[in-house]
């Protein structure tokens, strides 16, 4: 059977994988016409699949050599499946693509029209954390971001590194004044700074002060995370809570009222729900800064906080059937390449038993 074009091993394929078209049934029953072989190959590959292990007649069955030619069709059922997904996936992702770009015209549109309001603008800059709602006003900034799926890296004006993970926005001064240099994190990034004995380098985030003089780290700090991660490759970082008066002069000043010293290795928590300060030793740093690697990495991870990173890693919308206790009370430790969505389904899958479907622009797990 090896006479076979590529295209009639596809639409046999499609035939035994009960996922033909109207036009595939077309060809097939033209196919089947034009040729008697043909509808002889057709009715062997039947009997392949119905008999593939049937012993009764083992002289037939070793001429016929059914073991090799069902492998030949399964690896091309196979193959259809996994173009079939990577199809909608690509369709999925073009979607969403369509919508980043509509948004981003949007804000575009939006800074425009204040641009031609006024001169000098005021942004609110809002942290709300769950036992107090304060609101804080700045000086107009700008900022860097990037959407689900992307990543950026940009050198600040004192030569400060910073790279961006996915789905994050870093809010900076043009230019930082002469007692400090501060900026504001939404999301996640990993930050090489400058040293300055002078002017110190302050991270905002929800609640959250990190300070340093000269030392490269990571945070995590999510609007939906339900604390703020400081993980320190080098130096020396302290974290503590930021109170806000309520008075100009107290609006820039961070009160401390909790905070720890992290050395390198170290990693320090802010809980935004109790705003309490707690550090300990990483054990290993990978484990948060593998991003930076490509490499997915989940540690004693729920499924609810791993469909959460697909989603944000590959811009896709995951939608679920399991209970809340199944998503919360996972524990699962995995680590993979970064390479399609898909390849951390089919792990999972293997892992633990997950079932899913790709349906329209959505992942559905079952």
């Amino acid at each position: 059977m090896k006479h076979l074009p590529d295209h009639v091993w596809e639409l046999l394929a499609r035939y035994f994988n009960d996922s033909m078209t109207r036009k595939d049934e077309e060809l097939l029953k033209q196919w089947l016409k034009s040729n008697e072989k043909n509808r002889q190959t057709l009715h062997f590959l039947k009997e392949v699949r119905n008999s593939g292990k049937d012993k009764e007649d083992k002289l037939v069955l070793n001429k016929l050599d059914l073991d090799k030619d069902w492998a030949l069709v399964s690896s091309h059922i196979r193959s259809e499946r996994a173009k079939e997904r990577q199809e909608k996936i690509h369709k999925l992702h073009q979607k969403r693509r369509g919508q980043q770009r509509f948004f981003t015209l949007l804000k575009v549109a939006a800074l425009l029209l204040v641009g031609l309001a006024s001169a000098y603008l005021t942004v609110e800059y809002i942290y709300a954390p769950a036992i107090e709602a304060q609101k804080q006003e700045m000086a107009v900034l700008e900022d860097v971001s990037t959407n689900r799926g992307e990543r950026a890296s940009i050198t600040l004006g004192d030569g400060t590194k910073a790279s961006l993970n996915v789905d994050s926005k870093l809010y900076f001064p043009r230019q930082f004044g002469d007692d400090q240099r501060k900026v504001i994190l939404e999301g996640e990034a990993f930050f090489d700074v400058a040293e300055d004995s002078v002017r110190p380098f302050i991270i905002e985030s929800y609640g959250s002060v990190i300070e340093v003089l000269g030392t490269s780290f990571g945070v995590r700090s999510y609007e939906n995370d339900r604390e703020v991660q400081v993980v320190v490759r080098s130096g020396a970082v302290e974290l503590r809570k930021m109170e806000i008066g309520t008075g100009e002069q107290e609006l820039s000043k961070a009160v401390s009222e909790s905070r720890v010293t992290l050395q390198a290795g170290y990693i320090g928590l802010f809980k935004k729900d109790d705003l309490t300060v707690t550090s300990g030793i990483t054990g290993d740093l990978d484990q948060f800064l593998g991003w930076m690697d490509n490499r997915l990495i989940f540690h004693d991870a729920s499924l609810e906080e791993i469909f959460l990173t697909l989603e944000r890693w590959f811009d896709v919308k995951i939608e679920t059937e399991l209970t809340s206790h199944e998503l919360s009370d996972s524990s699962i430790t995995l680590s993979i390449r970064k390479g399609h969505v898909i390849d951390v389904l089919e792990l999972l899958g293997q892992s633990v038993g997950l079932r899913y479907e790709i349906e329209n622009d959505r992942i559905v797990i079952r």
